[in-house]
């Protein structure tokens, strides 16, 4: 019952919002879905490339209806509504991936993160209200995507690349990954991430290591579990693109707001398991500031 209702309400403290969204989704399905909207549900239609490039850029940059259209025009002509959150979630991870600041992070998080509840509620239930959370999943990512065209400090992102990385070992480059994210190097850490998936290797020790990564930064679980749903969402994702859920995994995970020593929560577990103890860094603000307002 707790996950149906998370499933619904993305965010307690923003839930009003969406509240209204939701009856937005229930307008939407009703007049142009004519009420039918459970009949989409196990639509297994997997978008075009072009298709999913059209959709993301439409939630990305328009704004309503234009997405809303295009969402029912997708489930009408066969498209499942797993795959059509799957290339909303890339939109949310392209956000993460243009966030220009620590202070900029909280939209993208909450729009990825129930992107990845939804995915796990469409797995795991079968609801007559289900299909409507699509529009809601459409409208977190949209409303977002406005949020952070506003700050002159967010945008586009290019990924750059290390000179003869792409000659390296699958073992070399993990390791400077994970040395890169514990440092917060998040240029180099995505560098290295863009090698590895270009480089044709088993993601498999890829995703191990970016999980492992975000559990030693143990201080702000909140805040790492979504790069835990990202790393999940990657090897469940259709999308064409769905490097940049992993990109986005990166991003958040060495940019976002850091109190104290993120990682010493993971020092303690280390020295009681007897584990290799890794270097502590620096977070953004004292841990005080937890405490304090602005």
């Amino acid at each position: 019952a707790h996950a149906l209702v998370y499933a619904g309400v993305p965010d307690m403290a923003v839930g009003p919002h969406w509240y209204s969204c939701y009856e937005m989704a229930g307008n939407v399905c009703q007049a142009l879905l004519e009420g039918k909207d459970h009949d989409f549900r196990d639509n297994q239609g997997t978008l075009t490339p072009e298709q999913q490039r059209e959709l993301e850029d439409t939630i990305l940059h328009a704004r309503e209806p234009d997405w809303q259209y295009m969402i029912v025009n997708l489930l009408k002509t066969g498209a499942g509504p797993r795959q059509i959150v799957d290339v909303i979630q890339v939109g949310a991870a392209e956000l993460m991936l243009e966030c220009g600041a620590p202070e900029n992070y909280s939209m993208p998080q909450h729009a990825t993160e129930y992107c990845n509840t939804l995915r796990w509620y469409f797995d795991a239930f079968d609801h007559p209200h289900q299909v409507k959370l699509l529009f809601l999943a459409g409208a977190m990512v949209n409303t977002a995507a406005h949020n952070q065209a506003a700050d002159p400090s967010n945008g586009p992102r290019q990924v750059g690349s290390l000179r003869a990385a792409d000659a390296w070992a699958p073992g070399r480059l993990l390791e400077r990954l994970h040395q890169a994210m514990l440092a917060r190097s998040q240029d180099e850490s995505l560098a290295l991430v863009h090698a590895y998936v270009s480089g044709g290797f088993d993601t498999a020790p890829l995703l191990q290591r970016l999980a492992q990564a975000a559990a030693e930064f143990g201080n702000d679980p909140h805040n790492q579990e979504i790069c835990l749903g990202l790393v999940e969402d990657y090897s469940r994702s259709t999308a064409v693109d769905r490097e940049r859920l992993l990109l986005g995994c990166v991003t958040n995970l060495t940019g976002y707001r850091k109190y104290g020593d993120p990682l010493e929560a993971y020092q303690r577990f280390a020295t009681a398991f007897d584990l290799p103890r890794v270097e502590s860094i620096n977070g953004d603000a004292p841990v005080e500031a937890l405490a304090l307002e602005d």
